[in-house]
């Protein structure tokens, strides 16, 4: 560690930046890029260690990805978590009690979604998902006889939001993902707020790998949280929209969308809004559609084929994600439906929701 000088200086010359520390540079470069275009300023060159330092020990204690109160449209609240698990074959009833065990006990409160899917083609391959509204204290079930991972052959979860995934027992591999643009909302919207946040449904959760340009990554960025800055205002049913690096390929990026019913999803293209329309487009360009995006995409109903349109232009989109349906499929788990206008709900168990 580099100690400061005489002056209370820290050369960071010789200093090489860590995987995390790159994340956050690039997340630091997008807000400067941002603040200069807002006030007509030429575009300042990358921001190295010492700005990065400069910029930590001023952080607000809420993370954000660019400058905004708790509310903006550039703050991630809570954390969600997406990945896959490996059990052994035949092991899925062991596999389903320890995780229904676990998800009534104290270390599953303050969650929206905990469930899993068999994967269509690898049946002991579980997609896993959660969504805490805060910290989550455990990642599933900690210990479980059907899991096969290893310490030397883990699992992986990556991880996205300002909260902290407190433990994740053996064999499990860790990514968190800095969000370079978009915003995770604190809580569902109020049903009657706007077009789009009709409530009483189940939310559609997707998380996307997809292929970008190369060089493009600032632009994406940038031009993301235009479009989010709209769709936090205008969508209240959106609730989650963020893009983050891939860890492992700048060209790739990954892609969390979580919108609180099926109208919601409707209304975040609104072409009779020319503002958001000419945002989209400027954004989408700076994909590579020839790569197929990667994920999975859980909803209430997956059968609609506007899933599979470009957001952008109505035709089809290379894709190459699983879509899993609530209540099929050997889903384990529960999510829980977003409120109706003077309606509580709780989860039930593989994806409804009943009045209390």
């Amino acid at each position: 560690k580099k100690q400061p000088n005489s002056r209370g200086w820290v050369s960071y010359l010789d200093m090489q930046p860590t995987p995390q520390q790159q994340l956050q540079l690039q997340q630091l470069h997008v807000r400067i890029m941002q603040q200069a275009t807002l006030q007509g300023l030429p575009i300042p060159p990358p921001p190295t260690l010492a700005d990065l330092a400069a910029e930590e020990t001023t952080q607000a204690p809420e993370p954000t990805t660019q400058e905004g109160g708790a509310a903006s449209a550039a703050t991630t609240h809570g954390v969600l978590v997406h990945g896959t698990r490996r059990i052994w074959p035949g092991s899925m009833d062991v596999f389903k009690a320890d995780f229904d065990a676990w998800n009534t006990s104290s270390a599953a409160t303050g969650l929206h979604a905990a469930f899993a899917f068999p994967d269509p083609a690898e049946p002991d391959l579980l997609h896993i998902v959660f969504w805490s509204s805060g910290d989550l204290l455990e990642a599933g079930p900690l210990a479980s006889a059907a899991y096969t991972a290893t310490a030397d052959d883990p699992d992986t979860l990556n991880t996205y939001g300002s909260g902290q995934v407190k433990s994740v027992g053996t064999g499990v591999q860790l990514n968190e993902n800095v969000a370079l643009a978009g915003f995770i909302r604190a809580g569902h919207p109020d049903p009657d707020a706007a077009p789009g946040s009709s409530g009483g449904g189940l939310p559609m959760i997707g998380v996307f790998r997809r292929g970008i340009k190369p060089g493009r990554l600032d632009e994406l960025a940038s031009s993301f949280q235009v479009v989010c800055d709209i769709w936090h205002s205008a969508v209240p049913g959106i609730l989650a929209a963020s893009v983050s690096r891939d860890p492992e390929d700048e060209n790739f990026v990954h892609d969390i969308r979580v919108f609180a019913d099926k109208a919601s999803y409707a209304a975040h293209v609104d072409k009779s809004n020319a503002e958001l329309t000419k945002a989209m487009e400027v954004w989408f360009d700076n994909y590579d559609t020839s790569i197929p995006h990667e994920g999975a995409l859980y909803a209430e109903d997956t059968n609609d084929p506007s899933m599979r349109t470009s957001s952008i232009k109505d035709r089809p989109v290379k894709v190459a994600f699983n879509q899993f349906h609530y209540g099929l499929g050997g889903m384990v788990g529960t999510v829980a439906a977003v409120p109706a206008a003077e309606e509580t709900v709780t989860p039930q168990e593989g994806g409804g929701a009943k009045q209390a």
